[in-house]
């Protein structure tokens, strides 16, 4: 994944917030975006703000963002006890960095982000809602709407870029992925703003499908993918 694939959808927005309900790729769509977006010449600020999720947070992959000179900040916390990442507000308004948020999949969790909208609902800024239509809450029509709304709602961001990850593991094949594509299709009466597929079938997956392709490096092993 290059620069140019960034801006190819979601044109020259320089912040990124990416949200959505839990297990749907934020965290993986998020550091692949950042470690792209790193390749612009400009800094890329890295922002976790998953206080929700204790099994994998993009903080733990810091070091490999870090390597691609990416800044990433993060606050250590107690627990389940919401803290704030500092710094945010004065990175959205920088015109000199690129600023990617990962925030928490659960209402809960993106409530904290709110506090950000009158910065996240400039021109220079996009919302990316990504739905996985093979997890359970984003399987129909129905629950497509009311993930989004929950969510969009908790965080105060109004329209958000569309993004499909059919993925069913690390295993994901490229039909599987393009039959995902084309169900929510379906669900949403258009097609999504892109699509995502590992690097390895993105190409196939793309050769079948109407909406612009990302392929996405996988960063995130879990200790049972090791």
């Amino acid at each position: 994944m290059d620069y140019s694939q960034v801006t190819a959808v979601i044109g020259n927005k320089k912040n990124l917030v990416f949200i959505g309900e839990s297990g749907c790729g934020k965290t993986e769509t998020s550091i692949n975006f950042a470690i792209a977006m790193s390749k612009s010449g400009k800094p890329v600020h890295f922002f976790d703000m998953d206080q929700t999720k204790p099994l994998f947070r993009a903080r733990d992959s810091a070091a490999v963002m870090e390597a691609a000179g990416i800044f990433v900040h993060y606050q250590l916390q107690l627990l389940d006890l919401p803290t704030l990442v500092p710094a945010v507000n004065e990175m959205l308004s920088s015109a000199d960095a690129h600023v990617i948020l990962d925030v928490g999949g659960s209402e809960q969790g993106a409530r904290m982000i709110g506090q950000f909208n009158a910065s996240l609902g400039r021109e220079d800024a996009a919302a990316i809602f990504i739905i996985n239509p093979y997890r359970p809450w984003t399987k129909d029509e129905s629950g497509i709407a009311t993930a989004k709304e929950r969510v969009t709602q908790s965080c105060r961001i109004g329209a958000a870029c569309i993004a499909c990850n059919p993925a069913l593991g690390l295993d994901t094949t490229a039909e599987e992925a393009v039959r995902g594509s084309r169900l929510l299709t379906e669900l949403l009466g258009a097609p999504p703003d892109f699509t995502m597929a590992r690097e390895e079938i993105a190409a196939e997956v793309a050769a079948q499908v109407t909406e612009p392709v990302i392929p996405l490096h996988i960063y995130i092993r879990y200790p049972w993918q090791v």
